[in-house]
């Protein structure tokens, strides 16, 4: 419910929008009739949701027909158990390998905040953050994406010598 109205107080949304998706849940053939691919109700979430700032409308499309091809039924079975996933309890796990975390500043689905959040619980992660991207910083800034993971790449390689031999 904060994604798609910061309105909403928790006390509320939190009671709302399980019901919500639980009864969709119900009918999951006809929320798909309505992403179905290429529909506009598709692509304006997608748009809004997806990116931070204005892309090609091909990137929409592409994100669009994406969420498309996945049936609204594993989503909804996805949904009720989001808001009690937190992991950041096993993310020093990552601290004896290379890390690197891609954010985007606009991300509305993981915020810029969580991820600062997991670089600080990550000993000597890098924390990439990308000005102006949303959720889809791969494709919003993808140079910027490719030399983080260049950069991944080279430090897991070197570490990988350094202990071979």
């Amino acid at each position: 419910h904060r994604i798609v109205s910061r309105l909403i107080p928790d006390s509320i949304g939190s009671q709302v929008g399980p019901r919500l998706i639980a009864g969709l849940a119900l009918a999951p053939e006809i929320v798909d009739r309505v992403r179905r691919r290429g529909s506009n109700v598709g692509y304006l979430v997608a748009d809004q949701f997806a990116f931070g700032e204005d892309v090609p409308p091909a990137y929409v499309e592409f994100v669009n027909n994406m969420l498309a091809a996945t049936s609204f039924e594993v989503l909804a079975q996805f949904f009720p158990n989001f808001d009690t996933l937190d992991k950041f309890d096993v993310l020093t796990s990552f601290a004896h390998v290379p890390t690197t975390i891609v954010t985007g500043t606009k991300d509305v689905l993981t915020s810029v905040g969580h991820s600062r959040k997991m670089a600080k619980r990550i000993p000597q992660a890098t924390l990439v953050e990308c000005a102006g991207a949303g959720h889809m910083v791969i494709l919003e800034q993808k140079d910027k994406v490719n030399a983080a993971l260049d950069e991944l790449f080279e430090a897991a390689a070197e570490r990988r010598e350094t202990q071979v031999s």
